[in-house]
């Protein structure tokens, strides 16, 4: 198999040189991201969220961005519309899209550093769960929650808030109607992450 090629950088996002997937995760280099979060704004303001699948290297089995990847050495953030595609089988225009700006981000695990220049973007989506086409390696389900709700889960104002959507049990679609969340079921972004987050979904919904 062909090794994903990155552009590494320094702290201020000044391109270093290129590396291996496996280096850049190895050694903890800077490297550049996608992230495109799915956003309702009828029956009520919801954001939809991918259930990460139990073989992933980093936050296994937890509720993250509905699309998201690491671009290619020869990629610019308009490429990562090909995550939406290859992860949850929707196709996006980027012109589409509303930018969040860029977060960074910046974890460590026993295996691995991971430090990321994340292009945060939001998709106005208009379908259902339903809709969604799973690459069932990278994603386990799908779950929609109000975006009040997540709002004060990950700001601590509650412990807990309930989602509804499905997870991929046994190669099957498991729904659940009222499926409750406490904040640690959710990968670990930052703070600042989630506060620019909410900001923008909530000024870009008041435009559909």
């Amino acid at each position: 198999m062909q090794q994903e090629m990155l552009t590494i950088f320094d702290q201020s996002m000044v391109p270093q040189g290129v590396c291996s997937r496996a280096e850049v995760h190895q050694q903890g280099y800077w490297h550049e991201t996608f992230h495109c979060w799915f956003v309702q704004a009828t029956p009520h303001p919801s954001l939809f969220l991918q259930l990460r699948s139990p073989q992933k290297d980093a936050f296994p089995n937890t509720l993250d961005v509905t699309a998201a990847g690491h671009l290619l050495a020869t990629e610019t953030p308009r490429d990562g519309v090909r995550e939406i595609v290859e992860e949850i089988g929707i196709a996006v225009v980027f012109e589409n899209l509303y930018a969040v700006g860029i977060q960074v981000e910046e974890h460590y695990f026993p295996h691995m550093i991971n430090r990321e220049f994340c292009h945060v973007y939001l998709y106005h989506y208009a379908g259902t769960l339903a809709d969604f086409t799973l690459q069932e390696e990278e994603v386990a389900g799908m779950i929609q929650v109000s975006l009040a709700d997540f709002a004060q889960l990950v700001t601590d104002e509650r412990e807990e808030i309930v989602g509804c959507g499905y997870c991929i049990e046994g190669g099957q679609r498991q729904f659940y109607e009222h499926l409750p969340l406490r904040k640690e079921r959710f990968c670990d972004h930052s703070v600042a992450y989630f506060r620019a987050l909410i900001e923008h979904c909530q000024t870009f919904l008041r435009t559909q």
